[in-house]
This record gives structure tokens, C-alpha cells and sequence, in this order.
């Protein structure tokens, strides 16, 4: 048998990377046609008074079926189970595979054109007919725990000015993973409340950009992903506001803090779940969050040992509920 050239090779990993192209523009087309169906669907379904019960609500269970039907092909997809993309991982020896391979999967990190617009209707359709459930997300305590500065690429950053951190350090994998499976089992989105809103040195969008490239895929963000930022209010008040334009909004707050007294929430349900800054967001608290969405979840077992710390009321403009303002406060 012929030994293979460097030329053979090239062209055998070219070859691959255009199959692997063209199977995924196919399977992103077919997938963009069944969206398209799909919006189809809601936008009938958002005239709610033109159905008999019954009716409509079997619409949606149609749909919802559908959806996740959707996810899961799309999901299958992002995990290199199609033919063109396995043979193109056959060739990760070589540094132009690895090159393509890094390429083809910046195809897989944003939705299909028709199938992203579908996911933003579909939320805002739920939003407005059941409940938006949100999680109001911190990084620092979070994502972003004290022992993470110890790994080796983020120790070499310690001592830098943070504005000059931010876009090198990176965070905790484990609960990015952990995150990303609590907003794809309560169907929740994500907005961003961290103090990086105001000490991001570049704009916004690269902001969204460094999240995703962190793990927190694009579509899990909220249409309005990250509180406004507002001379003079600090970040709960700043929550306050984002949420006076929220309708039928269950929110959990996931923080390494907790305020005292805050703002109330524009919103059917709110809680705060509390991190710390050894541990970050960790097993336990994805049990609490999932309790919060009243979703279940049989493989997110906590040992006994490690007993589940449980969220913390927020007031909502529905309730107040018990103030945490010190007695002695002067305040009314």
C-alpha cells in the first residue's frame, strides 16, 4: 500500500470540511423550514380569542412538542452526530482538520437564521399567554469563584488592572455547565446583572460575545439580556427597572449577595439564591433553582452531606413579604 502524502492528506481533510459544510447547510435548512412552520403556528395561535379553548391549548401543546423536538435535532447536530462531521474529526491529528474542525463548530454556536427568530417569538408567546421565567445571573461569586484564579491561565491575570482581566479570565466550567442545564430544563432565560455591565471596556456586543464564547449559549439570553445601567441606582434598583416592563415574569436571582430592603420586582414570583465565593453556583443550587421552576430534575442528586441551602424570598409588587431592614433603621 502507498504511503499517503502531505498533499493526499490535505486534500482528504479539504475534501471532508466541504462534505461536513454541505450535510450542515442542509440539515440548518431543513431545520429553518420546520422553524418557519412553527412561527407559522404562534402567530395564529397569539390571536387567543379566535379559538375555542380546548383548541388553543392543544395549538400549544403542539407546538411545544414540536419545539423540543426542534432542540433536540439541533442539539444532535452541535454534538457531531452526522456522517460529515465525524469523518472530519477523524483527521484531528492534523493541524488544518483541527483549523476546519474549529471552524465548523463557530457554524454551530448561533441558531439558524429562521430557527433563532422562531426561539425570541416562541419566549415572548410564553411570556405573554404562561409565565417568562428568567434567571438574573451575577459572574463574580458565581461563575467566577476564588479558587478559579488559582488555575494556570487565570493566575497569570491576577495583578492586572480588572478592566483588562475581563476579557482573558475564564470561568468556571462546571458551573457554566450547570447554568446552561438549569435554563434548558426550567425553559428559562438569562439576563446579566453583574457589575461587568458597567466595567465592560468594549461595548455590548462584545460583552454578549464573551459570554457565549464562555459557554452560555446565545439563544438562553433574554431579548433584553442585561440590566440597564442608570446613573445613580445601584444594581437592585437597576433590576427594579428592567422588570417594570416584564409581564407574567418569574424571576430567580442567582448573587453572591444579598440585599437588604430592595426595590420591589414588577413580577408574579421572585427569589434570590444566594453563592458563595469559594464554591460558585454548584449541584445544590441547581436543585434549589429547579425547585424555584417547580421543574424536576432525577440525575441532580445532592449527598446528604451537602444538604440544599435553599432560595431566599424577594419582594414583588404583589407581595412584599418580611423586610430584611434592621430594626434600628431609621427609615420608614
Amino acid at each position: 500500500m502507498m504511503e499517503q502524502t502531505q498533499d493526499d492528506v490535505t486534500y482528504q481533510i479539504k475534501q471532508a470540511e466541504n462534505n461536513a459544510l454541505d450535510m450542515l447547510g442542509r440539515q440548518m435548512s431543513k431545520l429553518d423550514e420546520t422553524a418557519a412552520d412553527l412561527r407559522g403556528m404562534v402567530l395564529s395561535l397569539s390571536d387567543k380569542e379566535m379559538f375555542e379553548p380546548h383548541i388553543w391549548q392543544q395549538g400549544c401543546e403542539e407546538i411545544a412538542a414540536e419545539a423540543e423536538k426542534l432542540m433536540r435535532e439541533w442539539r444532535s447536530i452541535q454534538m457531531f452526530k452526522s456522517n460529515g462531521s465525524r469523518t472530519l474529526e477523524g483527521f484531528k491529528a492534523h493541524l488544518a482538520a483541527r483549523e476546519a474542525i474549529s471552524n465548523y463548530k463557530k457554524k454551530l454556536e448561533t441558531f439558524p437564521p429562521e430557527m433563532m427568530i422562531f426561539h425570541r417569538e416562541y419566549k415572548a408567546f410564553k411570556g405573554r399567554f404562561f409565565a417568562d421565567r428568567v434567571v438574573f445571573l451575577d459572574i463574580e461569586d458565581v461563575l467566577l469563584t476564588g479558587s478559579d484564579w488559582l488555575v494556570p491561565h487565570n493566575i497569570e491575570l491576577v495583578g492586572m488592572p480588572e478592566k483588562d482581566q475581563m476579557d482573558k479570565v475564564q470561568f468556571h466550567q462546571r458551573s457554566i455547565a450547570l447554568i446552561v442545564r438549569l435554563c434548558d430544563k426550567a425553559d428559562a432565560s438569562l439576563v446579566l446583572t453583574s457589575k461587568w455591565r458597567r466595567e465592560w471596556p468594549h461595548d455590548r456586543e462584545a460583552l454578549l460575545d464573551r459570554l457565549v464564547e464562555q459557554g452560555l449559549r446565545r439563544e438562553l439570553w433574554h431579548e433584553n439580556w442585561m440590566l440597564p445601567v442608570v446613573s445613580g441606582l445601584n444594581k437592585w434598583q437597576e433590576l427594579a427597572r428592567w422588570t417594570e416592563s416584564a409581564s407574567n415574569l418569574v424571576g430567580l436571582i442567582i448573587s453572591g449577595n444579598v440585599p437588604v430592603d430592595p426595590d420591589p420586582l414588577h413580577a408574579k414570583k421572585a427569589e434570590i439564591l444566594q453563592t458563595y465565593a469559594r464554591d460558585g453556583f454548584g449541584l445544590d443550587n441547581l436543585v434549589d433553582a429547579l425547585k424555584f421552576f417547580e421543574v424536576g430534575e432525577a440525575s441532580a442528586k445532592v449527598p446528604p452531606s451537602l444538604p440544599p441551602r435553599g432560595g431566599q424570598f424577594y419582594p414583588t409588587t404583589g407581595s412584599r413579604g418580611p423586610s430584611r431592614r434592621s430594626v434600628t433603621s431609621i427609615r420608614p
